[in-house]
């Protein structure tokens, strides 16, 4: 009997894994020749909130994007989305990402959106991403899944508007960084608030343009 309960146990976990997976979408059904976009999913892997070096968080993503062929084929630079404290100043999440309205750094617009590897749109534009509030959650991973339970936690350091939080990523004396959740379209998307800074949680990570061609 306890053998038969395992087994059941087994095919139940095994079904809800295959469930929570799909394959990714890396060009939306909705664009056309000639539009461009951005792609935003949150990493399988992890990684601390310790280091005040953008690089370990750029390595880290570039490496969780080209992971998945169907995203090293796209041949696009990736981007964390995270604020990073770096000796003497913070760097903000619209600026490492380019997505910045009104920034100094190359602005990427305009694009037909940012899209999830699900196909959901989140926002239009940079001023949208960054408006308070996404149209869906970042919730799919470059394989496909959908994080469950501590994997939804994601390092940002960052506001719901771009800018830095006072925990950015390798800044807080306290040992603390700003995070954000996989589970809502909301401002806690980016911005839900400080945890250990010494705990691996996922990042967001987000692609270059990418155009739409025949």
């Amino acid at each position: 009997m306890n053998i038969v309960k395992s087994s059941l146990a087994l095919i139940s976990t095994l079904l809800a894994t295959l469930a929570a997976k799909a394959d990714i979408v890396t060009q939306p059904d909705s664009l056309t020749v000639g539009d461009t976009y951005r792609l935003i999913f949150v990493t399988d892997g992890t990684i601390d909130a310790t280091s005040g070096d953008l690089a370990t968080y750029k390595d880290f993503a570039t490496a969780e994007a080209n992971s998945v062929p169907a995203l090293a084929a796209l041949g696009v630079e990736w981007f964390p989305v995270v604020s990073v404290w770096n000796g003497g100043d913070s760097l903000p999440a619209r600026e490492i990402t380019r997505t910045n309205p009104s920034g100094a750094l190359p602005d990427l617009s305009p694009i037909a959106g940012f899209f999830t590897l699900g196909g959901e749109r989140i926002a239009a534009n940079n001023a949208d991403l960054w408006s308070g509030k996404i149209s869906s959650p970042v919730n799919i991973s470059q394989t496909g899944r959908m994080p469950t339970g501590s994997e939804q936690v994601v390092w940002t350091g960052t506001q719901k508007s771009g800018w830095s939080t006072r925990e950015p990523l390798g800044m807080s004396p306290e040992g603390k960084a700003n995070r954000g959740s996989a589970t809502t379209e909301a401002g806690g998307w980016i911005n839900a608030g400080p945890r250990s800074s010494s705990e691996e949680n996922s990042i967001y990570v987000m692609s270059d343009l990418i155009t739409v061609k025949e």
